[in-house]
């Protein structure tokens, strides 16, 4: 081929390479860009709006800071997502259909004079977008944007964005803190106080008893009044509380949390059916709360207390060691992950047998406690029988089994500093012969 062709061909092919690129390519992606712009119903970006005013229930709201509050007709914590919900709702928001008519008869669809209104506030602009009736299917509304005369059909969500009420848009959070930062607890019921405190990262009980604390049952309530949900606002500044109980109140829960140890306190007053009076002391309003909340405040000493013997992993253990009657029996799992005994031979151990008892050891719970003088009487001088496990060359936990007491057996774990009650069911299932533990050899 001649060079003369050769470059005339290479001409060509760069031409249409660039139309391709060009007008196809960028310039489908721009008509695509200009396409969707043109059907939006109001062009805005939902995160510079920095205010929203919902003509219709009269509610403003702003933003500071990245957070939405209520500023009129209160001043209250907002719930971001019913908020971002509505602006996010109109960013999406498309015309599907446009009417035109000379004068427009905006009353015919609920677009006259008195038509709800969702105005929205960015630094360089506002918008405004009347909501007017759906239409007979139900699934659009008839709106109107800013001043211009058209009328277009929308998604019919906008309509319920429009009627939102003060609840709908408020905080309804019983208590607002983070339940990791809580640093303690205080919990006063009508018969009991309660408090516990983080320390070193574990919470102990410091009122009525200094004690391991449940964790998990602690996690628990602050989880409870955290999550909670306000039924309702009964009163925005109540002047007396008498009326609502709040003066004397049934319970109380302090919480200290974050770095300065700020408080919040929630009381809880009388009820009315399964609602009952509440007050946050960080804020003014009295709300009503369920019944639910109250009854878990109904707890007892033994519901906080840590009830486990042990503290440990039963898949962790790799070694333990049973003393029944002066006997000793030692199991190790090999370096295959094999249970066989230590001593006296090394003939394998049934592992699911062997996992049952560590399971049965890590599950132990206290029934009761019992009082430091009366240690001397649970036999624990001269056990039944001793347990230790460890892991990885270390003691992860032990246990001494004692006296007999009906249906109760007396017992201490390491993870108790004295004595307790367990059942004697869950005793007797520590008590495992060589032969409950040793796999049958298959013969040849």
């Amino acid at each position: 081929m001649k060079p003369r062709n050769t470059f005339i061909m290479l001409v060509v092919f760069l031409a249409i390479g660039s139309y391709v690129y060009f007008y196809e390519m960028k310039g489908g992606e721009k008509r695509a860009a200009d396409k969707a712009a043109s059907e939006k119903l109001v062009e805005i970006n939902k995160d510079s709006v920095s205010a929203l005013y919902l003509s219709g229930p009269g509610i403003s709201l702003k933003k500071n800071s990245g957070t939405w509050t209520i500023v009129e007709p209160v001043q209250a914590l907002s719930d971001e997502g019913a908020v971002t919900g509505i602006i996010t709702s109109l960013e999406s928001a498309k015309r599907e259909r446009e009417f035109e008519e000379a004068p427009p008869a905006y009353a015919s669809y609920g677009l006259g004079a008195s038509a709800p209104a969702i105005i929205l506030t960015s630094p360089d602009r506002t918008d405004t977008v009347f909501v007017g009736d759906k239409n007979p299917t139900g699934a659009t509304a008839y709106v109107r944007v800013n001043h211009d005369p058209k009328i277009y059909l929308t998604a019919a969500g906008l309509v319920t964005n429009a009627q939102k009420t003060l609840f709908d848009l408020r905080d309804k959070s019983v208590m607002v803190f983070e339940v990791n930062d809580a640093t303690s607890m205080k919990l006063k019921s009508p018969k009991i106080v309660f408090e516990a405190r983080k320390e070193i990262g574990k919470w102990m009980l410091k009122q009525p008893v200094q004690a391991l604390a449940d964790e998990s049952k602690i996690t628990q309530l602050l989880n409870r009044v955290r999550n909670g949900r306000v039924k309702s606002f009964i009163e925005e500044e109540a002047t007396d509380v008498k009326q609502y109980g709040l003066d004397k109140p049934l319970y109380e829960m302090e919480v200290r949390y974050g770095g300065d140890n700020a408080i919040k306190t929630l009381r809880v007053g009388k009820a009315e059916a399964d609602i009952y009076h509440a007050q946050d002391s960080s804020r003014p309003p009295v709300f009503g709360i369920d019944s639910s909340i109250v009854r878990d405040f109904n707890v007892k000493l033994l519901d906080l207390r840590e009830r486990r013997l042990t503290d440990f992993q039963s898949f962790e253990a790799d070694e333990f060691t049973l003393e029944y009657s002066g006997e000793s029996m030692a199991c190790k799992k090999d370096t295959s992950g094999t249970w066989r005994f230590a001593s006296p031979d090394t003939n394998k151990v049934k592992s699911w047998k062997a996992s049952d008892l560590l399971g049965s050891v890590s599950g132990l719970r206290a029934e009761s406690f019992v009082e430091q003088a009366a240690n001397m009487a649970a036999g624990l001088d001269k056990p039944r029988a001793k347990i230790f496990i460890r892991s990885k060359g270390n003691e992860v936990a032990s246990l001494i089994i004692g006296k007999e007491q009906g249906e109760m057996v007396y017992a201490k774990g390491s993870h108790q500093p004295s004595a307790v009650m367990i059942k004697k069911a869950d005793a007797d299932k520590l008590f495992v012969s060589k032969q409950d533990l040793a796999e049958e050899e298959v013969k040849p």
